[in-house]
């Protein structure tokens, strides 16, 4: 939103709309927003952009298969406390992101949900609760030392964060899982 105000481009309501969408999901609806977040979303409803309609459009019915991915998500979760913090992880097909929302939902601190395939390729989506993230934990973190030991790509922010590899989805999730206990014991 910076770039295009130092550029002075005209913010259109279909463009702000789309910008407004994208401030909604990479917050978590809002849950990790901050002042400046707050700040351009009020812009952009300046802009045209209607909030309720944003809302009404990302949370609308979720296909089957979304559906029934994240129920898989959390039949097959495993969890464990480290303190007073709750870590869970569980495998899927698909949706890595939205399962990772849904076991932080439904009460874990840090979630690790990932996949793979018949190739070895594998994707883990971590997220974490706005009150672990607020004492210090950094899920970029996490993964970048999961790319460290097994290569492949991470990227993210402190409460969201995503890896694409090769190797064992299970494995790499306990990689993820003991770099998480270690960060939190650096918490106490």
């Amino acid at each position: 939103l910076e770039v295009i105000k130092e550029l002075e481009l005209e913010i259109t309501e279909t463009c702000a709309t789309v910008l407004l969408s994208g401030i909604y999901t990479d917050t978590g609806q809002f849950r990790h927003a901050n002042k400046e977040t707050f700040s351009a979303a009020s812009d952009l409803a300046q802009a045209g952009a209607d909030p309720q309609e944003v809302i009404n459009i990302l949370d609308s019915e979720r296909p089957m298969i979304q559906k029934t991915t994240f129920l898989k998500a959390a039949q097959r979760m495993k969890w464990m406390q480290e303190g007073k913090w709750i870590i869970a992880h569980s495998i899927v097909g698909s949706f890595e992101s939205g399962s990772a929302r849904l076991l932080i939902v439904l009460g874990a601190d840090i979630a690790i949900v990932a996949s793979g395939n018949k190739k070895g390729e594998m994707r883990l989506s971590t997220s974490a609760s706005y009150r672990i993230v607020a004492d210090g934990v950094k899920l970029t973190k996490v993964l970048e030392k999961v790319e460290n030991v097994n290569g492949g790509s991470a990227g993210g922010h402190p409460g969201a964060a995503g890896y694409n590899g090769k190797g064992d989805a299970e494995a790499i999730t306990e990689i993820a899982k003991q770099e998480c206990i270690s960060m939190i014991s650096e918490l106490s």
